[in-house]
């Protein structure tokens, strides 16, 4: 139960640092200075193509430290992470509404996708 609960944290952890460390570089390429405060299009899908592939990583560091059957602890943190980004919502307007019913769906696919990886390959 304590490995399974550890094994969700860090690959909850290891989703945000991933996340945080791509933000700079994602600012500076897709938001215009001219334009503060406004959010492209290419800023909307660099930020949902990377949550993507760090909730792929956060799903493979879960299945590989979770006890079996790591699926249990793989589905939580994909649930977890649905409901945060939910949640989010309420908190942040910087982002549009939508954005983050798509992010929470699109994180909580990755982290699904990460078990497959690791189970096919």
């Amino acid at each position: 139960m304590v490995k399974g609960a550890l094994a969700i944290v860090a690959g909850y952890a290891g989703m945000v640092a991933i996340v945080v460390a791509s933000q700079p570089i994602i600012v500076r390429l897709f938001l215009p200075e001219a334009a503060p405060g406004r959010l492209t299009r290419s800023y909307l899908a660099a930020n949902l193509s990377c949550a993507f592939v760090a909730a792929v990583v956060a799903g493979v560091v879960c299945v590989k430290l979770a006890p079996e059957p790591s699926a249990r602890y793989v589905r939580i943190l994909a649930v977890l992470v649905l409901l945060l980004s939910l949640l989010s919502a309420v908190t942040d307007h910087d982002h549009p509404f939508w954005y983050f019913g798509v992010i929470g769906v699109l994180a909580a696919a990755g982290i699904l996708v990460g078990r497959v990886v690791v189970y096919r390959w």
